[in-house]
């Protein structure tokens, strides 16, 4: 899907795309890892997992239309690590830097600045 929107809009979608991972990056102080071919491993395989579970939690149809499309089966959710409640913001950030701290990243999160 992504590859039918990006030539669509002649490239426009990955430079947006590049320019909101360069962004989040270097709000969280993780500037450069994706260039690494482990690290960026590790981020692709968070973000499908963030997107099976978000898909499952915040779609009406819980998720089924994209399992399907993406030829996913409904039991893979049952495999992925599963919290008992929904995390703060903050403490979502505070567990998110400290697994990356512990795979090798950057010590912390760089403020915003106009």
């Amino acid at each position: 899907m992504k590859r039918r929107i990006d030539a669509a809009s002649n490239g426009y979608y990955k430079r947006l795309c590049d320019s909101l991972d360069a962004a989040i990056d270097a709000a969280f102080g993780i500037a450069g890892t994706r260039e690494d071919p482990s690290a960026a491993e590790i981020i692709k395989t968070a973000d499908g997992q963030a997107l099976l579970i978000e898909s499952q939690e915040l779609l009406h149809d819980g998720g089924e239309a994209l399992r399907a499309d993406l030829e996913i089966p409904h039991n893979v959710l049952d495999l992925l690590p599963a919290l008992p409640d929904l995390l703060s913001p903050e403490l979502a950030e505070e567990q998110f830097l400290a697994v990356h701290r512990r795979l090798g990243g950057a010590s912390g999160r760089r403020e915003l600045t106009d």
